[in-house]
């Protein structure tokens, strides 16, 4: 007689089998904390102090699409896309937490560097992918040898067995730029890879599944399975960025050598050829005088490098002594020792009381005599100012009226003249650089368009891109005094104080 409960007890076996397969292989992706990984750990125990800067962290970019053929020896595989906004996130909440800068703050992708630049961060941190390909990595063992029961006898719990491996792997350009002088600190690529076990729904269901795999996977299943397993290659590419600050870039600024490469200048430069008050005549050249140094600085041969953004320049109705103020405030904040700050003034300049020379701005008034700005007040600021060296460039005179660029003797001026006036800056790597001496006149050069220091000042700093202050003052002093004999005049270019090149070459400052 036929046993009509053997089939049954087959049955149940198989169901019973299909559940443990379940129960034991069905996938499973719990949450990965970035501390579980060793690197992470590591720095977690040794605690490293913050990096003191503030570093702005650019959104995570797509680089150009990869081309050629991702698969290794005809294993099926894909260039996929990555979550950059998540990368970002993820990022810019590590760095907080690790503390691994001083400070952390966010910009947009467009215009990073002027972003970064306004909320005076040092740093730009971007990151870029590279590449992201999604592959199949084989088969999981054991679980794809019986979930073929599984399949044949139930056909769908065996979506739910995690019997086929995947990896993902990421590659992506690290670069950290001082914002300064945009200059890179730090270019890396950072590589992360990880595989895992999943089931058929994570990597999108396959009508007919176990039998096509992997024969039947498209991009679009690649495109799943790296979304099942970006979080966890998110934290290892995260661990990498934080890995290679501390290898590469902490050293670099412990020893200075950040900040040395990050140098650069901060210039200021004024030109006032019209004035709103009607008892000062215009002074021709002295707005354009301050256009043509602003070209010159931004020459990109010049060393150190000067962006754009750090030559604040005022001319005419934007030359109000408020707006100068105001650079000159932000240029004296930013500037670091290793930073060189240089101011220029074209325009009227008069004696002022006590020995004082006068800069006119655009708004002063003859009858009140004000606003001015005041050359030993600017001698007494700049003397404290962080920077490493200060340029002081002024193309006015004290004399020859206002042919000379020089306006008017006040009662109690006499005796007026720029070494008096530039008491308080003297040694400490300060210069102050007059178009003439005292009781000469600042002239201009008609066929040339410009004042004449300023026409030989940018000169001499075409002819050598790469000379420093020291010797670019001395060439155009040399150069002034022929062109002023040639034309008749007197005009003697004159420094006060010393730059340490100067004191190295025991090169003379030129007479007074």
């Amino acid at each position: 007689m036929t046993d009509r409960r053997a089939p049954r007890t087959a049955t149940l076996r198989a169901l019973a089998l299909a559940s443990v397969l379940l129960a034991c292989g069905c996938a499973s992706h719990p949450p990965e904390p970035i501390e579980s990984l060793p690197a992470i750990a590591a720095r977690v125990r040794s605690a490293p102090a913050a990096l003191p800067l503030t570093v702005a962290v650019a959104p995570v970019q797509r680089g150009a699409t990869p081309t050629g053929d991702p698969s290794r020896e005809g294993e099926a595989a894909a260039y996929v896309d990555v979550d950059a906004a998540a990368l970002t996130g993820q990022l810019v909440a590590v760095l907080r937490k690790l503390h691994v800068f001083e400070k952390v703050v966010t910009v947009p992708a467009d215009r990073a560097l002027d972003r970064a630049f306004a909320q005076h961060a040092d740093l730009l941190l971007t990151l870029r992918i590279d590449r992201a390909v999604a592959r199949f990595a084989g088969l999981n063992g054991g679980l794809y040898a019986i979930n073929w029961l599984n399949w044949f006898m139930f056909w769908f719990p065996s979506w739910w067995v995690a019997d086929e491996r995947y990896a993902l792997e990421l590659e992506a350009t690290l670069e950290v730029v001082g914002v300064r002088s945009e200059q890179a600190l730090l270019t890396r690529t950072v590589r992360a890879e990880v595989e895992r076990s999943l089931d058929d729904l994570d990597r999108g269901l396959t009508f007919l599944g176990l039998p096509y795999v992997p024969g039947a996977l498209d991009d679009k299943n690649l495109q799943e399975a790296a979304s099942v397993l970006a979080p966890y290659v998110r934290n290892r590419v995260v661990a990498g960025v934080v890995e290679r600050i501390d290898r590469d870039l902490r050293p670099l600024v412990a020893s200075g050598e950040a900040a040395r490469r990050d140098a650069t200048e901060f210039a200021l430069l004024v030109g006032v050829s019209r004035y709103r008050h009607y008892a000062l005549h215009n002074v021709r050249f002295a707005a354009a005088d301050a256009q043509l140094l602003r070209m010159a600085l931004l020459d990109a041969r010049r060393s150190p490098r000067v962006p754009p953004r750090n030559v604040a320049l005022r001319i005419d109705e934007r030359a109000t002594a408020a707006s100068i103020e105001a650079a000159l405030q932000d240029w004296i904040e930013r500037a670091r020792p290793v930073d060189c700050l240089v101011v220029y003034f074209a325009g009227y300049a008069a004696p002022g009381p006590d020995g004082d020379v006068w800069l006119l701005p655009y708004d002063h008034d003859p009858e009140t005599g004000a606003p001015v700005l005041s050359v030993r007040e600017l001698s007494r600021r700049l003397a404290k100012a962080r920077a490493g060296e200060v340029v002081v460039l002024v193309d006015a005179g004290l004399g020859g009226g206002a042919a000379g660029r020089s306006f008017g003797v006040r009662d109690g001026a006499a005796g007026a003249d720029w070494e008096s006036a530039w008491t308080e800056a003297q040694g400490r790597r300060r210069v102050l650089a007059a178009a003439c001496g005292p009781g000469e006149g600042a002239y201009e050069v008609e066929d040339a368009g410009h004042g004449l220091f300023t026409f030989h000042l940018v000169q001499a700093l075409r002819e050598d891109a790469k000379a420093g202050w020291a010797a670019v003052l001395r060439a155009a002093g040399e150069a002034v005094r022929r062109h002023a004999a040639l034309e008749g005049v007197e005009q003697g270019p004159r420094r006060y104080g010393r730059l340490v090149p100067e004191a190295a070459d025991g090169g003379e400052d030129e007479p007074r």
